[in-house]
């Protein structure tokens, strides 16, 4: 992603770390994902689902 650019949030999860990671979307785009929350300047909103752990198998 580039500065500026906005990533629609579908879930997240917490890796073994601690850290939060987030599946999404980028806007306008068909390109999706996952990426840390440490990359984000400032996030909006907080209620997304837990990301199913069977679904990101199917992501792989």
């Amino acid at each position: 992603m580039r500065k500026g650019q906005v990533l629609y949030f579908h879930c997240w999860r917490k890796n073994s770390y601690g850290n939060l990671w987030v599946y999404g979307r980028v806007k306008g785009t068909r390109i999706h994902g996952w990426m840390s929350v440490a990359n984000f300047r400032s996030v909006h909103g907080s209620l997304y689902p837990v990301c199913d752990r069977n679904k990101d198998k199917e992501r792989a």
